[in-house]
């Protein structure tokens, strides 16, 4: 299926199909392991529903003890569908040197191409191919294997 863009008219009948879409269900709170008493913001779920990207600016990634709160990239990741969501893990943690996130700067956004291979997001990382001082660009990072959330290769600068 294709995405598709649905319009509906307003009315009092909550269990009406939105196009090929709907009915939204009750938004589920996904608990402390996942939503901690920092910022959790921008999420991003893999195709096959096991993986969940969000920016974050909980401690214990490439900030450390993050005591000026910088954001970064996390993922989540369960069994299957219908698991609970496990501890995140910073998409660093396995680098022995940053990789997507940065330190000392705001990395977040994350968005996947329909093939799984790319990852879209945006950094205010300083770099020579930047296109602006402190201001966020958008960067992509591409991974052979689309089920390694930890296999990616160093992002690209989408301005330069």
């Amino acid at each position: 299926m294709r995405p598709t863009v649905a319009f509906a008219q307003a009315d009092d009948e909550d269990d009406e199909r939105l196009g090929p879409f709907g009915p939204w269900s009750k938004p589920v709170n996904l608990g402390p392991v996942v939503n901690s008493q920092f910022n959790e913001r921008f999420p991003a779920i893999s195709k096959d529903g096991l993986s969940l990207y969000f920016q974050s600016d909980r401690p214990g990634g490439v900030n450390g003890a993050n005591s000026g709160q910088v954001p970064e990239l996390w993922v989540s990741k369960r069994a299957s569908r219908g698991a609970l969501w496990q501890k995140p893990i910073n998409l660093d943690a396995f680098n022995p040197v940053p990789v997507i996130n940065s330190i000392g700067n705001n990395t977040g956004g994350p968005n996947f191409s329909s093939d799984g291979h790319q990852m879209f997001f945006f950094s205010a990382r300083p770099r020579p191919d930047a296109c602006g001082a402190n201001t966020n660009d958008l960067y992509v990072s591409w991974r052979k294997n689309k089920r390694d959330d930890f296999g990616w290769q160093e992002p690209v600068n989408l301005g330069s």
